[in-house]
């Protein structure tokens, strides 16, 4: 990105949330087009922190306009045929609508505040059953340190799967713990089996 680029950027993040989503509908009509090195990860993440800090202000439409836009942008960047990137902009979009519901409830069909489109994302990430997934975390306890480090070297991607599970439970945990919806019955039989593990 140019000099240019960063200075707009800088002013699009600093002005309105209205300013912002009104510049996105350009850019997805096509009535503005971006440069092709646009940093879209460097939008997505300050967008973020200004949702962030909205929520500690009594601005509940701008902050929750903010969330709304990092979301969607999250969810256009998710898109991407690499599955770190895709998974860290779901976590990232995902924990940030979970930290909104704790702040301001549950909504139905809400783009933000529908706690629904959490649990089913976690199920339909599911790569496993969760009887798959204690026996994975078993095996895993029970090698030495050597056996673990061969055992990542030998299939980094099996790996990855599990890990990408606890990183997408932590997004329940975090609704859990602000008590502002229930939780499915499934989703705290994994909490609980993870947790197990490391009690």
């Amino acid at each position: 990105m140019s000099e240019t680029d960063n200075h707009f950027l800088e002013e699009l993040i600093n002005g309105s949330s209205t300013n912002a989503i009104s510049w996105w509908e350009k850019v997805s009509s096509g009535e503005v087009v971006l440069p092709l090195d646009f940093n879209w990860y460097l939008l997505a993440s300050k967008i973020v922190v200004n949702a962030y800090r909205y929520s500690k202000t009594d601005d509940e439409k701008s902050c929750l306009e903010w969330a709304e836009l990092a979301i969607v942008i999250e969810a256009m960047l998710a898109k991407s045929p690499e599955e770190h990137i895709t998974h860290s902009c779901e976590m990232s979009a995902m924990t940030l609508r979970a930290k909104m519901i704790c702040k301001f409830g549950h909504i139905s069909d809400h783009p933000v505040l529908d706690s629904n489109l959490i649990f089913k994302w976690f199920h339909d990430r599911l790569p496993f059953s969760l009887t798959e997934m204690i026996e994975r975390e078993r095996k895993w306890w029970s090698l030495s340190n050597e056996e673990r480090v061969s055992s990542l070297k030998a299939n980094p991607a099996e790996h990855f799967k599990t890990t990408y599970v606890k990183n997408r439970l932590t997004v329940i945990d975090v609704l859990k713990k602000c008590e502002r919806v229930p939780i499915s019955e499934e989703a705290m039989q994994w909490l609980k089996a993870i947790k197990d593990f490391y009690s």
